[in-house]
């Protein structure tokens, strides 16, 4: 290993560490307070799982308010003095018992092996690789780049952070789902922490809490009570399991002659791997976690509950609802649809007590989330629509029939329907048969469905027709679709255990010959999927950069080729320019350049016009941005603009302190051009950097 790769490490693994002071000790305090799904009872190991699930599930939304009502700073402090209440309590608690040590399970063992599985595997999928004179990124640097901006954005301009992509005039506040990077930002806060390595140290947490969620639904919703440690342990492996995605991707890339960066991207709705969600888009998986957390709290009062009990879970569980509103819109829409409906039932079926309770819980969520209710209400782009009707369309299933010569627009609308179908089961892969299995365990039973069963089963069919007949565009992508069926996903990974579990311990109801082959093919399918897809994240540049395939036109973000030296050589050349401008400095650059994710990845400056957008989708009135855009487009495009108009004046009309150039933008060899006339602070072979308006940014 080399430089970057030890800088990385080094600052994931120390932002990991300083997460156990912000993502375990609130948890605690607070399941112990209220005796969340009886804390004060519990083993210490199913205590460190509670408190797990419940620092990660209410810490976003604690934090946004803390740092709002006062600081960053003082919310750090907070949480500190919450560590060290909680240790207080802990050591007090293993004084009282005579600090006698207990024997750790296999299991236990055999779960926190997984874990460590997941540590290097997350790592792997990170961290910078440097060889020689060549550096690689991971292909999520193309989401990565503007996460890490926003964590910066937090630690620079406080809650609510300010959008880093859009500059035009006072930065406006972020309006895009912004809690996962204030929590990001505590430990960069505390220690000085790099930015990414923080996000970085984020995914291995969000990572544990999911896991740590695996037995807790077992045990609480689904009430296995027979070898649950085993199902347990079988759940967290599941989450190393997706579809058959490998079969569709190795199709298409033979037919494409080239290789994409992710194996889900061949299904234009993707049904994205635990894994992918995990390393691409934790804020979303964060919001899953809050909102089953929420919900396992209300499940699980009896309608005898004693009104204190009852109310530290609507408590709990309101505060659960408003961090996953912060995390993910789009998973917590779907959620709170079924939320609604569940609700409903329960009140049709005289559980009064408990559908109050989700009711009151959906009150306190609103109230803990009124200032960022206020945030949503800045402008951002128009035209863009949260959610609409619309049908999940299969695009590849549609080529390939197309290639079969079916042109008929009728019977093309008419086979779509069991192309979906198709499509989910190669989406899902052995959790489609687990689908299945239940479905036929139900059927057998003749549909006489308990409490749980029934809130799975509502759980399950209305996020499937939510996510199957409503699309989102907010993003220029289905996000709704993308991120709202992880529900879906869940509930099928909790019915899945007690079923995977059968193929290895012989003491769990048996399943069928046939059955069993099914699973275990499908199985070894979804692990090579998965372990596949990390491998061509890391891949992808160094096999661009042999030649061994060619490269897509949507692949620019990661620089031009070679992809290695061009990336080492950038990254020095951006760490040169943070040594000799302030944090505050406004640097603008080709909002459409090659390098454009690159700078977003490693500058965290504020920019004026970030992309082609400014960033308006997260927050910023787009008319605004267009009128920017025609100042700063033209210096990069226009010969004339680039040579003739005064640089210095366009910078100080938009507020831009450092203006760059790239090997890569039409100025860079343009030697009456203001990237070659102006004397650079920073001149290498990949960027050049110059002070830029009266006001210029330079220490």
């Amino acid at each position: 290993m080399h430089g970057y790769t030890l800088v990385d490490l080094q600052a994931t693994l120390e932002a990991a560490l300083l997460y156990c002071l912000f993502l375990l000790p609130p948890g605690f305090l607070l399941g112990y307070a209220a005796n969340a799904l009886g804390f004060r009872s519990r083993s210490a190991e199913e205590r460190a799982l509670i408190s797990l699930v419940l620092s990660l599930s209410i810490v976003p939304v604690a934090a946004e308010l803390l740092a709002r009502a006062s600081s960053l700073a003082v919310a750090v402090a907070i949480f500190l003095l919450a560590a060290a209440v909680a240790a207080g309590l802990i050591i007090r608690e293993f004084l009282r018992a005579g600090l006698r040590p207990r024997r750790i399970a296999r299991t236990t063992w055999l779960a926190l092996g997984l874990m460590g599985v997941w540590t290097l595997l997350g790592l792997f999928a990170l961290v910078d690789w440097q060889t020689g004179n060549r550096l690689y990124l991971t292909y999520a640097t193309y989401d990565h780049s503007i996460r890490v901006m926003m964590v910066d954005a937090v630690v620079r301009t406080g809650v609510p952070p300010h959008n880093p992509l859009y500059g035009v005039g006072s930065a406006p506040v972020l309006r895009y789902y912004y809690f996962w990077y204030v929590l990001c930002a505590l430990p960069v806060k505390l220690a000085h922490v790099a930015a990414r390595g923080s996000f970085n140290a984020s995914v291995l947490w969000c990572g544990y809490a999911l896991a740590a969620l695996v037995p807790l639904y077992l045990k609480y919703f689904s009430e296995e009570r027979k070898k649950l440690r085993v199902q347990s342990v079988v759940g967290i492996a599941l989450l190393f399991v997706t579809g058959l995605d490998v079969l569709p991707y190795t199709w298409l890339t033979h037919r494409l002659g080239a290789i994409w960066g992710d194996t889900e991207w061949w299904d234009q709705n993707q049904v994205a791997s635990w894994i992918g969600s995990m390393v691409w888009v934790p804020n979303h998986l964060a919001s899953l976690i809050a909102c089953l957390t929420g919900f396992l709290l209300l499940h699980n009062l009896a309608e005898e509950s004693q009104w204190k009990e009852r109310f530290g879970a609507v408590l709990l569980a309101g505060a659960c609802f408003a961090s996953a509103f912060g995390l993910s819109i789009y998973v917590t829409f779907v959620f709170a649809v079924f939320l609604v409906i569940w609700t409903v039932v329960l009140r049709m079926q005289q559980h009064a007590a408990q559908s109050y309770s989700f009711a009151a819980a959906g009150i306190a969520s609103l109230v803990f989330s009124l200032p960022y209710l206020g945030d949503l209400r800045t402008p951002s782009r128009l035209g863009a629509r949260f959610a609409f009707l619309s049908f999940r369309d299969t695009p590849l299933y549609a080529k390939w029939l197309y290639l079969q010569g079916v042109r008929d627009e009728a019977v093309l609308h008419l086979v779509k329907y069991p192309g979906l179908a198709l499509t989910y089961f190669v989406e899902f892969g052995v959790f489609f048969l687990v689908a299945c299995l239940t479905l036929r365990a139900q059927s057998r039973r003749g549909w006489k469905l308990n409490t749980r069963q029934a809130a799975g089963w509502v759980m399950l069919g209305i996020n499937l027709l939510l996510v199957t007949f409503v699309a989102s565009d907010a993003t220029n992508s289905n996000d709704l679709g993308f991120r709202g069926i992880l529900v879906t996903q869940w509930i099928l990974l909790v019915w899945a255990a007690p079923f995977v579990a059968s193929l290895v311990d012989k003491e769990i109801p048996q399943l069928p010959a046939l059955w069993k082959l099914a699973l275990v093919v499908t199985l070894f399918l979804g692990l090579a999927s998965t372990f596949i897809q990390v491998g061509i994240l890391r891949a992808f540049g160094p096999v661009i950069d042999a030649g061994l395939c060619r490269r897509l036109s949507d692949d620019s973000f990661l620089g031009p080729t070679p992809i290695g030296e061009n990336t080492l050589t950038f990254r020095q050349s951006v760490e040169k320019l943070q040594t000799l401008i302030p944090a505050s400095a406004v640097v603008q650059y080709n909002p459409e350049g090659e390098y454009v994710h690159l700078i977003h990845l490693f500058s965290n400056r504020q920019a004026v016009a970030g992309d082609n957008l400014c960033g308006s989708s997260f927050g910023g009135d787009y008319d605004k941005c267009k009128e920017a855009l025609q100042w700063i487009n033209p210096l990069y495009r226009s010969q004339y603009a680039a040579r003739e108009w005064n640089v210095d004046e366009v910078c100080d009309r938009l507020g831009i302190n450092v203006l760059l150039a790239t090997n890569t933008d039409a100025v860079w060899n343009d030697e009456l051009s203001w990237a070659r006339k102006r004397q650079p602070i920073v001149d290498t072979a990949s960027l050049r950097a110059f002070a830029c308006g009266t006001q210029a940014g330079v220490k």
